[in-house]
């Protein structure tokens, strides 16, 4: 699946990728499922990033609306340990007050 998901992987790769496993008999269900996965742990692990700069995010696998989907439970996560941490942006900077 990181294979397929990933954006310098070529066409001719991705196509390969797509029937290994089929022929490995994974349904779309199981395909769909490693590829949440995957976005949730790309989305977790680069938050920062992708808050801080403009990126597209394309899936090979998922639609749009369940790469949002996978983001927006990412983001609410991220917010979560903010909150429980105590971190502010101005923290998170190295302010730390006076």
């Amino acid at each position: 699946v990181a294979q397929i998901e990933n954006p310098t992987t070529s066409e001719t790769e991705r196509t390969k990728a797509m029937s290994e496993l089929n022929l490995l008999g994974k349904t779309n269900e199981e395909i769909e499922d490693s590829a949440y996965s995957y976005w949730h742990q790309y989305f977790s692990e680069n938050i920062e990033k992708i808050l801080s700069e403009k990126l597209v995010i394309v899936s090979h696998l998922l639609a749009d609306k369940e790469v949002n989907s996978c983001f927006d439970a990412v983001f609410q996560e991220f917010n979560q340990k903010r909150k429980q941490m105590g971190v502010d942006s101005i923290q998170k900077f190295g302010y730390t007050g006076f």
